[in-house]
C-alpha cells in the first residue's frame, strides 16, 4: 500500500533531481523510495553502499503531525 508523505527539501534540490528522474525514465517518488528500500534493507553491507548514500541516513526527518507517518511504521 503506497501512503502520501509529505518532505521538505530544498528547491533547487528538487528540480535537479527532477530533472535527473526524467533522464533515467522513472519519477522521483521512485527514485526515493528505491534509495529508502536500499538504505532500510536489514543485513545490508554498508560497506558496500555509497559513502553520499550513508551520509544521507537520517536527513529525512518525518513529523508526528503526517497522518501517512504513523501507518508506515507499524
Amino acid at each position: 500500500m503506497h501512503v502520501n508523505l509529505t518532505i521538505t527539501i530544498e528547491e533547487d534540490l528538487i528540480s535537479k533531481s527532477k530533472t535527473y528522474a526524467k533522464k533515467q525514465g522513472r519519477s522521483l517518488s521512485s527514485l526515493i523510495e528505491n534509495f529508502l528500500r536500499a538504505a532500510t534493507k536489514e543485513g545490508t553491507d554498508e560497506s558496500k553502499i555509497s559513502k553520499k548514500i550513508i551520509k544521507l541516513k537520517g536527513a529525512v526527518k518525518v513529523h508526528d503531525n503526517n497522518p501517512g507517518y504513523h501507518k508506515m511504521i507499524r
